[in-house]
């Protein structure tokens, strides 16, 4: 028999008594276990769930997917810094507070570097050539040489 699973004010009691007040950011910071990304983590109906997701949630908005942190700190559950979002708003600000770093070779999926980049922009191969010698799409060949992707390549 599974033991029984702890109830909201069991939860909540372990959150409290695992986090600490940073009193110069105002952050309620989780001490215990994170996850990928840094974020707190918890269990809560026989699943592990994220914490300041969990709280925004349950008292912010039950619907909320992406919950985003205006303090940028992933162990942060004070619900004054958390905000609902989209995944379009979570890129954004990743992108503005310089924490977006996956960009050309740094990105995991990356089948380009920059000799092969600029390669695309002087080679006098059609998209679908080039595209057949490097292993990637003719929509990346073309997207390379309009510029719109692996902008920060210079020729």
């Amino acid at each position: 028999m599974a033991p029984p699973r702890a109830t909201l004010e069991e939860v909540l009691q372990k959150i409290l008594l695992n986090s600490i007040m940073d009193p110069v950011t105002d952050c309620a910071l989780w001490q215990g276990p994170a996850g990928t990304g840094g974020y707190g983590r918890i269990g809560w109906q026989g699943k592990s769930v994220q914490i300041h997701r969990f709280l925004f949630q349950q008292f912010v908005d039950k619907d909320a997917n992406i919950v985003r942190h205006s303090c940028d700190k992933p162990r942060c559950w004070n619900l004054a810094h958390l905000i609902d979002g989209t995944q379009f708003d979570n890129i954004r600000d990743s992108i503005e507070r310089g924490r977006f770093t996956a960009i050309g070779t740094t990105h995991g999926m990356a089948k380009l570097n920059d000799t092969l980049v600029r390669e695309i922009r002087t080679s006098n191969l059609t998209q679908e050539d080039l595209a057949a010698k490097l292993g990637v799409s003719q929509s990346t060949i073309s997207l390379v040489r309009l510029g719109r992707i692996w902008k920060h390549v210079k020729d």
